[in-house]
């Protein structure tokens, strides 16, 4: 499956230097739930290309986090199985100040019958959110 839905990426600026938002950026993803699957240090992104979770994530229906529509038992994102990928990429605004991107893209398939049937979901913001105000707990504690 390639996934490519929604391609707005979502954060904010840190005014702490590139290399300890780094340090702290695993951190971050932990106790979200999400695990890192690569770290590109050379590009200070990092993530997980192909997530796949069922219902809930950090104790939140999916549908907290995703837009796939709607089916008779309620919204897709919380009944049938996502596949995400997210990552998050780290920049130099200034000596002192790092911006942080967060791009959610994610798929719902239904778990009975055919895996064709695939439909294409949209982030409403909150993980990307989730992430930026984890990171910067994380980089502030930081040592």
């Amino acid at each position: 499956i390639n996934i490519q839905v929604d391609k707005e990426a979502s954060g904010g600026t840190l005014p702490l230097t590139l290399d300890r938002v780094w340090t702290a950026l695993p951190a971050a993803y932990k106790p979200i739930g999400i695990p890192i699957e690569y770290a590109n240090e050379r590009a200070r992104e990092v993530g997980n290309t192909r997530f796949t979770t069922r219902s809930m994530l950090n104790k939140n229906r999916m549908s907290t986090y995703l837009r796939c529509g709607a089916g008779i038992t309620g919204p897709i994102a919380d009944t049938y199985r996502i596949r995400m990928n997210v990552r998050t990429v780290l920049r130099p605004v200034s000596r002192d100040s790092t911006a942080v991107e967060t791009l959610v893209e994610a798929v719902a398939s239904s778990v009975e019958g055919s895996s064709g049937n695939v439909q294409e979901c949209t982030s409403v913001g909150t993980l990307e959110q989730a992430i930026y105000k984890r990171l910067m707990w994380e980089a502030s504690v930081a040592k």
